[in-house]
């Protein structure tokens, strides 16, 4: 991902540093791509692009002074394209996040919830680098982590890898509502910006008024935090009317609504839940595990096996509200995880850069509001 020009890391540097200092911020200038404009004129009218000039001088001119120089120079910053800005967006396009990846380490001395030993396929070690390994060849920059352990620790426990690997940008956490420590466990993890929601599955949506839901999937909007589900088409109707009432909570539906398709037209019912929750503008699709939704495992990796469950998905929530994730390891078990990577991007590649970014990205950027690392 391009890096984002950071103007206030400059400020304070000793003046025995000002040359390398100044040549930080004309790199980053030229590598942001967001800058447009020349280098010492980064933003016309800009404290920061006089400072930087001032530092090309080696000057200690007082705050005050900085004024003055800008009049001066003022005529000389001229707005031009800028010279990496053509290549800044090619990388853009380039970008993957995986909104959907479990991490996990039996070998712990506390041991694990999940998986089980009896899943010998899933029961293993699975890290951050084990994923950038399936990942990176695919253009995979960095995941979202969806929390299955239903141990409240573990949430702290995928916050630690984060710290120590920035291929993590994000965390769905697990953490129950309904309990009366909810408002208070949301708090303290909402602390460490990585964690950005929590999962939810179709058990809550039989009843919407049970227990402190409502009131606590009210202090996730308070807390700027998303939801995602986990659910088919018999609970989407109820994940609908949530959306209906908190307008505010951004919901990612999982896995296509866990439909599950022969090749053939898809479940009127799920076609149905589908529009009834995308008529709600902040309810998006996460189409994910994209061969496990294949009646028969392995599935198939011809894109159009799947075509028409993508192009009911596509229907009902557009460019703008579709999102990628791999559900990797788990996804194991269907087929590799270049295959599914492949058939979404044959996918959403036919419909054009612009959607295939949205996809890869800037929806999962918009619904999660992940963090550049």
């Amino acid at each position: 991902m391009a890096q984002k020009c950071r103007p206030r890391q400059c400020h304070g540097r000793t003046a025995g540093r000002q040359g390398a200092c100044n040549r930080w911020c004309r790199d980053r200038l030229r590598g942001a791509g967001q800058c447009g404009v020349r280098p010492f004129a980064a933003r016309r009218n800009s404290r920061f692009a006089t400072g930087v000039f001032l530092l090309s001088l080696g000057c200690r001119a007082r705050r005050g002074a900085l004024d003055d120089i800008l009049r001066h120079h003022r005529s000389r910053c001229r707005r031009v394209r800028c010279a990496d800005k053509q290549n800044h967006e090619r990388k853009d396009r380039n970008v993957i996040i995986d909104t959907h990846t479990h991490f996990y380490d039996p070998t712990r001395p506390e041991g694990i919830p999940w998986p089980s030993p009896s899943e010998d396929w899933l029961y293993r070690t699975v890290l951050p680098e084990h994923h950038r390994e399936l990942g990176a060849p695919e253009g995979v920059t960095g995941t979202v982590v969806v929390e299955a352990s239903a141990w409240l620790e573990d949430n702290q426990w995928i916050l630690d890898l984060a710290a120590a690997d920035p291929w993590i940008v994000g965390l769905v956490g697990h953490v129950d509502p309904n309990r009366p420590e909810f408002k208070a466990d949301i708090d303290r993890f909402t602390a460490n910006a990585i964690f950005r929601g929590i999962r939810c599955g179709g058990g809550y949506f039989a009843d919407l008024e049970a227990g402190s839901f409502l009131e606590d999937m009210a202090h996730l909007v308070a807390k700027d935090l998303e939801l995602d589900v986990l659910t088919g088409p018999e609970q989407l109707g109820q994940v609908a009317e949530l959306a209906r009432r908190l307008p505010d909570l951004r919901i990612v539906i999982n896995h296509c609504g866990s439909v599950v398709t022969d090749g053939g037209a898809p479940d009127s019912q799920w076609v149905e839940a589908i529009d009834d929750c995308a008529a709600q503008p902040q309810v998006y699709m996460k189409v994910s595990a994209i061969m496990e939704k294949s009646k028969d495992y392995p599935g198939p990796a011809d894109v159009d096996f799947y075509r028409p469950i993508l192009d009911a998905m596509w229907n009902a929530f557009g460019a703008d509200r579709v999102i990628y994730g791999s559900n990797w390891p788990v996804s194991d078990r269907a087929g590799e995880f270049k295959a599914a990577t492949d058939i979404v991007k044959a996918y959403f590649g036919e419909k054009g850069d612009d959607v295939a970014e949205k996809y890869f990205w800037k929806n999962a950027k918009a619904a999660y509001k992940w963090i550049d690392r």
